[in-house]
């Protein structure tokens, strides 16, 4: 019985899923290790291609810049449809380069931090990481701290 009720869940939620075309502008959550505090949650793409892979539709999206390796289930998407991106809408996709998400995801939010900063102080000095490399440190920097640095 229980079996039963899985694959009627799951054929129900199949029919629920929005059906996206090619054309279509959808939006991913960026994760917070990717992105700084101010930058944009939600990364828009452009759905340029889709393919059948164990009775789901797998999509191949592009950013401005970029294609992603990845390819996602509808089920992942933010519907952006009704959205206006028309730089991305209008987009040519033939020549763009392939990245991974977590590329697009920095790039989009200009996400540089590679380093943590582990100062104890007001960061003003060389010895910080962030300051040496002429970077604003942030709250990303200073995770387990309890006081933020001025340059925040």
């Amino acid at each position: 019985m229980p079996q039963s009720q899985l694959i009627k869940y799951k054929n129900n939620s199949t029919k629920r899923r929005r059906k996206y075309i090619i054309g279509d502008i959808v939006g991913l959550k960026v994760s917070d290790i990717d992105r700084t505090n101010t930058s944009s949650t939600i990364l828009p793409f452009k759905i340029v291609d889709k393919y059948s892979k164990n009775a789901e539709f797998m999509h191949i999206v592009a950013t401005k810049n970029s294609i992603l390796k990845e390819h996602f289930e509808s089920a992942a998407f933010l519907d952006l449809t009704n959205e206006n991106f028309a730089s991305l809408r209008s987009t040519n996709t033939d020549d763009l380069p392939t990245i991974t998400f977590i590329q697009a995801s920095q790039i989009y939010t200009n996400f540089k931090s590679t380093e943590t900063c582990k100062c104890s102080g007001d960061c003003n000095t060389n010895r910080c990481c962030c300051k040496k490399n002429n970077r604003k440190c942030c709250t990303k920097c200073h995770i387990d701290k309890k006081s933020k640095c001025k340059n925040c």
